[in-house]
């Protein structure tokens, strides 16, 4: 029973720490990650973290044991792409297409079959700084959302 309590409140602990961990990134210091499987094509990120370690510690949660591998990354944008027999190549670059086309042309120099998993940036701080507005506009004329409507998007995604 001890057992069971302990780990509760470690998931528990785990998760405030990743939700909060999120919510303090700062300009100038944002670090995201992606952790991903060379063999099944398996992957996740988690972007927007304060630190190294929140990011990295975030991705490697969140891939449950299925993850081979990690790449990290601070104020910029990273790619990855797989290949054949556990290959892979990421990049960093300032943009999602700078970082694409580094990845690309890094994986093909290797290999024949290259497949795109994921680009990701760090935090735009322009378009945070719009959606919040944007999100204060609608509150103020008090829209209701329609059941159609998609969801807000999430800075973590897990893909297969």
């Amino acid at each position: 029973m001890r057992l069971i309590f302990i780990v509760l409140c470690a998931a528990i602990a785990g998760s405030t720490v990743s939700w909060s961990a999120s919510a303090a990134c700062r300009k100038g210091q944002c670090w995201g990650s992606v952790a991903f499987s060379r063999f099944t094509g398996y992957w996740v990120y988690s972007m927007n973290h304060p630190t190294k370690v929140a990011a990295r510690s975030r991705a490697w949660l969140m891939c449950n044991q299925r993850c081979t591998n990690s790449v990290t990354v601070q104020n910029d944008c990273l790619a990855l792409f797989v290949a054949p027999r556990g290959r892979f190549a990421t990049a960093k670059g300032p943009t999602v297409e700078a970082a694409t086309d580094a990845a690309r042309q890094l994986c093909a120099a290797r290999n024949n079959d290259c497949v795109f998993r994921i680009a990701r940036c760090t935090a735009d701080f322009e378009e945070l700084k719009r959606q919040a507005l944007e999100r204060a506009r609608n509150k103020t004329h008090r829209r209701k959302a329609s059941p159609q409507e998609a969801p807000p998007a999430r800075v973590e995604e897990l893909r297969l």
